[in-house]
């Protein structure tokens, strides 16, 4: 599959739930799409006014185009994708969760090596014992040689949103 078929694809599926922004310079890294989710979530009383608790959910994904990838590259990006967790998570009273999605996109053969780290990632943060909330970092990456997907645990839920088929 053409990298900008699929790009164009993920975009569209993007759009729907997140304000995108296409070849942007974040934190001193070139990043192909970066899409944003914010939700405020509150419960009331008796009025929309009368407040009694709220809470907000984030989803920030940064996905990268790389010709080929090395075991480097993906030790690189995940240092930037914790680096963009320090900067965009804003843990407070009413921050439930916040999710850091890092998306490898490449034409290329992965290394088994490359797919076990990926695989075996984790990063997870809480915040003032989860009374602030907490913070997840998901790793995909999407081979378009081959049509594989591999994802780290926390990822696994999101998996099907960068499948092949059907591209909507």
């Amino acid at each position: 599959m053409d990298y900008r078929v699929y790009f164009e694809a993920l975009q569209r599926r993007y759009e729907k739930y997140f304000d995108v922004e296409k070849n942007i310079n974040i934190l001193d890294m070139d990043i192909d799409m970066f899409a944003k989710f914010s939700s405020l979530n509150a419960k009331t009383f008796l009025t929309k006014n009368d407040i009694i608790d709220s809470y907000s959910t984030n989803e920030y994904c940064f996905i990268k185009k790389f010709d080929k990838i090395s075991k480097q590259d993906v030790l690189h990006f995940i240092e930037f994708l914790k680096r963009a967790a320090d900067v965009f998570v804003k843990p407070g009273r009413n921050h439930m969760s916040t999710y850091v999605t890092g998306v490898f996109v490449c034409n290329c053969n992965i290394s088994d090596d490359i797919k076990r780290l990926i695989k075996k990632f984790k990063y997870s943060r809480v915040y003032k014992f989860y009374l602030h909330g907490w913070s997840d970092l998901r790793l995909v990456l999407v081979n378009l040689q081959n049509e594989d997907i591999v994802t780290n645990r926390a990822a696994s839920n999101v998996k099907k949103v960068y499948s092949f088929t059907p591209l909507k």
